[in-house]
């Protein structure tokens, strides 16, 4: 059974032709679906929300792809992020510290800013290094605001 049923996404939609894609690759449909939803939530940026009346709550949609060596995260999310750069809708993050990412983020000068960053291992993202002292702070504000 899949997270997210096939029936619930829509008929004629990208979404439903991603799916049929990817279904050529051997990548779990849920780590197809989870970065497509992400990638769809990083290109609406904060112009869709849901109203809940004292506040909006926005689409984004950070992913984090668990899974052993070899079952697909790295295919899955490099698909995505190849599709979005050919798009250029948003700007591709390779950052690895707090600074690279905020300077990355303040030189877009959009409203709203957006980004997606790709992390192949969390552990190497995080790191142990001085300049990544911040990193867990730093993404943590990030997605809170």
């Amino acid at each position: 059974m899949h997270i997210f049923p096939i029936s619930k996404i829509p008929k004629d939609s990208l979404l439903q032709l991603w799916v049929e894609y990817c279904g050529i690759f051997e990548t779990p449909y849920s780590f197809d679906v989870s970065v497509a939803l992400s990638a769809v939530g990083a290109a609406m940026r904060r112009n869709c929300w849901f109203d809940q009346t004292d506040w909006h709550v926005y689409p984004n949609l950070p992913v984090l792809l668990v899974g052993g060596s070899g079952t697909g995260k790295d295919t899955a999310i490099n698909r995505i992020t190849r599709l979005l750069m050919e798009l250029d809708i948003v700007p591709i993050i390779g950052g690895r510290s707090p600074e690279t990412i905020t300077d990355i983020l303040y030189r877009q000068q959009a409203d709203p800013t957006v980004a997606v960053i790709k992390a192949g291992e969390l552990s190497d993202f995080f790191g142990k290094k001085d300049y990544q002292s911040g990193m867990l702070q730093c993404i943590t504000d990030l997605l809170s605001n």
